[in-house]
């Protein structure tokens, strides 16, 4: 797979840092996880810096395990989906979030739309056909639905454990980015309803093998199409 150009390795390698600080993840063990080789950093500089360089030795294919390019971001970004289950600073505990134990009665029933920021117009799209479609569908759209001064890490790990359906927007941007990977991540871990979106030609060629496996939204689609089968995948 081609190389990530050096913005998006820039952004991505700033987001990681971000998240890897605030869950408390050991960076040689993450880096251990998708076969990095040992004793090619300086695990003591600053963060931004370790992991602009370590997303730059993984963007070059410096691991045989994760292989190059996007597809070596992509398994790096998995496994911190992974070790945030267990750390994230969360106001519950991560057993309690982890549990496969029944939604509760507000989010029975719930689709969660998971997309990069970038692809929000047409998730938006995605979120009205929806409703109109069953106007008393329980929706979750990060920008819609967390509430000025809750946290957002608790919100996001919540709903995307606790929803039925995880809609995923298949994108290059999503599959770059750390916070979709957490997303999908805890509803691969509670047993939910993943649904990929095929929103960009070729991209499921690209995407993990989880994602691959289920049966997908294809292209051509549109708003009203997408919504459908989203409101026909709950149980």
């Amino acid at each position: 797979m081609p190389p990530v150009p050096g913005p998006l390795l820039v952004e991505v390698s700033t987001t990681i840092a971000e998240v890897t600080a605030q869950a408390d993840v050991v960076p040689s063990a993450l880096l251990d996880s998708v076969g990095y080789p040992p004793g090619r950093l300086n695990l003591h500089q600053a963060p931004s810096a370790l992991w602009h360089q370590a997303c730059s030795g993984l963007n070059a294919g410096i691991s045989a395990q994760a292989g190059e390019g996007a597809t070596a971001l992509v398994a790096l970004l998995l496994a911190l989906s992974a070790h945030v289950l267990g750390t994230c600073g969360s106001s519950r505990s991560p057993r309690s979030l982890g549990d496969r134990s029944p939604p509760t009665p507000g989010a029975r029933g719930a689709i969660f739309l998971s997309y990069a920021t970038i692809n929000r117009p047409d998730v938006n799209q995605v979120y009205d056909a929806i409703l109109r479609a069953d106007p008393g569908a329980v929706v979750f759209q990060d920008h819609r639905s967390i509430k000025p001064g809750q946290p957002w890490a608790d919100v996001l790990r919540e709903e995307a454990g606790q929803s039925a359906v995880m809609a995923c927007w298949l994108t290059s941007a999503w599959l770059t980015s750390v916070y979709t990977q957490y997303e999908v991540g805890v509803a691969e871990a509670r047993g939910g309803v993943i649904v990929p979106i095929e929103a960009e030609p070729g991209i499921l060629g690209k995407v993990p093998a989880f994602l691959a496996a289920p049966q997908s939204v294809r292209l051509p689609h549109d708003f009203d199409s997408v919504a459908a089968a989203l409101l026909a995948a709950r149980p």
